[in-house]
């Protein structure tokens, strides 16, 4: 075989393995960027959740402290009346 031929034969190969890369370079590329447009919504919603909690235990704080004002007026009420214990 000629040696232009063999350049030329592994020219082709190569030329041929190349555009293989390339078309796996971009698979790839739009798989990262659905992922990374996933992952963008998936921080959202963790946003919202913290959000969420953070108003969750405010409330949770004031409902407790309620309750005990609740407790201390009721026993207040209950030794007043002479119904305690």
């Amino acid at each position: 075989m000629e040696p232009e031929a063999m350049i030329d034969r592994r020219k082709n190969s190569a030329d041929s393995r190349l555009q293989e890369l390339e078309a796996k370079i971009e698979c790839l590329e739009a798989k990262l960027d659905r992922m990374a447009s996933t992952t963008e919504g998936i921080f959202e919603i963790i946003g919202h959740a913290r959000g969420f909690f953070t108003i969750l235990g405010l409330v949770g704080n004031v409902l407790k402290w309620a309750a005990g004002i609740v407790v201390v007026i009721g026993g207040a009420i209950a030794v007043w009346n002479g119904k305690s214990g």
